[in-house]
């Protein structure tokens, strides 16, 4: 399964502590079939895939379709369905609470609702929508808060805004954060020579979308600033988003593209392992307004955790924090690239620091950030949702 990593990994664990889980999700790529719905057992887990789907350089008029025709089918699949214990809403979007708002009202099963980015407050920020669907939005946001049995977020952040801006109590969210996923390493056994690159090249990894909100400008600034002064300082790009082409354009105009820029990919995660193990450093971007990066939580953030390797990230938010506060990451100044090129070739350069990484990050993965405790958490939040008169 290439996407929804967080669901499918927390899911294949709910099947090992003896649960029977079904997840409704949309087709990663195109429905040959054109089929309604697809089914199919991944794990142990009942995946049913609904043609409804959509991609990061998809309009803003598909993807809202795509969110409501997925809300709409999933609704009826639900509800003419054998019931449910419990039902879990993960958004992103907002509108993946439909459904479990349908359930709750015509066949009276309870839900969780689990915030992995907070809408609409995150989109209203960077304008993705405004007027009517800005209103809509509020609305459907405070119905999912008020009537889900329990929130989870991801992010202490999240938990206290949402307390805050639609009042509902702190014993009503708990704080499940993103875990990782140490079966990845597993896939990881090559050398820097089998990717194409010398020893002594010092790789710094870029895996993610390549959007507005990344401002993926600035990696292509700092690779500059960073050559003139280690030429061995490569960075790797991979990834997908309505921002790769301008990057990569950058890139050629800097005369940096294939000689200290490479892009590839986009791959799936255990093709990415190899990527993730031959780096010396993870590099984390995001710009805007702070309401979009102050509880950021990213996959890259915790990949970077998995293979032992620093991260450096050019905001000031939660995870930049947790990997300052235990020494396995650098902050760049997003404003000062000179002063952010020189503190990423220090840091990638002190073979000291680089190697105390692997020590800093284990009590992280083996408690805070492990998924196995993370699914045990859930379980008795269940237990507890379910048995709740």
């Amino acid at each position: 399964m290439t996407g929804g990593t967080r669901s499918y990994q927390l899911s294949r664990r709910f099947v090992k502590l003896g649960m029977d889980v079904t997840m409704l999700c949309s087709e990663p790529n195109k429905n040959i079939e054109n089929k309604l719905w697809r089914d199919e057992i991944i794990d142990g887990v009942k995946v049913s895939w609904s043609k409804y789907n959509y991609d990061k350089s998809s309009s803003r008029l598909t993807k809202i379709y795509a969110f409501l025709a997925f809300s709409i089918s999933s609704s009826f699949k639900l509800i003419f369905s054998k019931k449910p214990d419990i039902c879990i809403a993960t958004s992103t979007p907002l509108t993946i609470v439909l459904p479990a708002l349908l359930l709750k009202l015509f066949r009276g099963t309870k839900f969780i609702f689990e915030v992995r980015d907070v809408w609409p407050e995150t989109q209203l920020a960077i304008g993705n929508i405004n007027g009517f669907t800005g209103f809509f939005s509020k609305i459907l946001a405070w119905i999912a808060y008020n009537t889900a049995s329990h929130i989870v977020t991801l992010a202490p952040g999240m938990k206290e805004d949402i307390s805050k801006n639609y009042g509902i109590k702190l014993e009503k969210i708990s704080v499940i954060p993103q875990g990782c996923d140490g079966d990845m390493t597993s896939a990881s056994s090559k050398s820097k020579e089998e990717m194409g690159f010398k020893e002594q090249d010092k790789l710094v990894l870029y895996a993610g979308a390549l959007e507005k909100v990344n401002g993926v400008s600035y990696l292509a600034k700092l690779a500059h600033k960073s050559k003139e002064i280690d030429e061995n300082i490569k960075f790797i790009v991979i990834g997908w988003g309505s921002e790769k082409e301008k990057l990569i354009n950058l890139c050629q105009k800097k005369e940096l593209l294939d000689a200290n820029v490479f892009f590839f990919g986009p791959y799936p995660k255990k093709e990415l392992a190899a990527w993730m193990q031959i780096s010396d450093i993870h590099l984390a971007l995001f710009t805007g307004p702070k309401v979009i990066w102050k509880d950021a939580v990213q996959n890259k953030f915790f990949d970077a955790m998995t293979f032992s390797k620093p991260i450096a990230n050019n905001f000031d938010g939660w995870q930049t924090k947790v990997s300052i506060e235990n020494d396995f990451g650098i902050y760049l100044q997003p404003n000062n690239i000179g002063e952010a090129a020189v503190d990423l070739v220090d840091a990638i350069n002190d073979n000291s620091w680089l190697n105390s990484v692997e020590r800093k990050v284990k009590p992280l993965k083996v408690k805070d950030f492990n998924r196995d405790y993370h699914a045990k958490i859930y379980q008795e939040l269940m237990y507890r949702v379910t048995h709740d008169k």
